[in-house]
């Protein structure tokens, strides 16, 4: 009786992993159709607590919430920002700078954390590492977008003062690259929706790593596929979905 039970659930694993390996465009949940998880949710309820309390000029409280909402959400890149931000107000500047960094670790097209840290660089006078990272706030943003046209302001700015920074700009054409594109409409869209996929590719990624660590395979396997569908080229998703299919196998097999 244990080897006809042993053998019928061997074969639903079968089944399942044949249809999880080869997914149809219409069976894989798209990111906009899927439901967050409960706790995603209570760590965005924690960080809404934050910006109130920061409004309040409560910092320190502001500081716990968004703390809570890390907790909760590893990957919730908003509270990092966050916290830099009231760090950098209570003139904490070494531990805003580092969780503006930890920001970009969670998702390296995150601009308000660029734009961030390169205001912080400038605060601090460190010049050129204020202009690295103005010029990426530049090349990833769209160029009408207020907050870029104020990044190229402060980077017109440095280049007065540090002069082979004003040679670096003329040779890679920033300033100008910014204002043709600003004429192509096209090229503004096609750049939008590029990084919009790239930010999609790269959350349910993240989303799968922390799943696979968590012991949560079938989110992993879920997340994983999600990101490999958005690029084929994936070999990370790849790897998760081996690692998942291979746990999920063990597990079966010790039941």
């Amino acid at each position: 009786m244990k080897n006809i039970i042993k053998c019928f659930l061997n074969t639903l694993l079968c089944i399942f992993l044949i249809n999880f390996n080869y997914p149809a465009h219409s069976e894989i949940i798209k990111p906009e159709a899927e439901a967050p998880p409960y706790l995603e949710k209570e760590a965005k309820t924690h960080r809404q607590q934050g910006l109130k309390a920061q409004q309040s000029g409560l910092y320190d409280e502001a500081i716990t919430f968004y703390k809570k909402a890390i907790m909760l959400d590893p990957l919730c890149v908003d509270a990092y920002n966050d916290l830099g931000v009231v760090y950098e107000i209570k003139g904490l500047l070494n531990l805003a700078e580092e969780y503006y960094q930890k920001a970009l670790s969670q998702n390296s097209f995150y601009l308000p954390a660029y734009y961030n840290l390169a205001a912080l660089y400038e605060k601090k006078g460190d010049l050129k590492k204020a202009a690295e990272y103005w010029q990426k706030r530049i090349r990833l943003g769209l160029p009408d977008d207020p907050w870029t046209v104020k990044a190229v302001q402060h980077l017109k700015n440095i280049s007065f003062v540090v002069k082979e920074l004003a040679q670096q700009l003329r040779e890679e054409e920033i300033i100008d690259l910014v204002e043709s594109v600003k004429r192509n409409p096209a090229l503004i869209s096609s750049t939008k929706e590029k990084d919009e996929k790239n930010n999609k590719i790269k959350y349910y990624l993240d989303r799968a790593e922390v799943n696979l660590k968590e012991k949560n395979y079938i989110s992993a396997l879920n997340n994983a596929a999600i990101s490999k569908h958005l690029d084929p080229t994936n070999t990370r998703a790849q790897t998760i979905i081996d690692e998942a299919h291979k746990k999920i196998r063990e597990e079966t097999y010790r039941r």
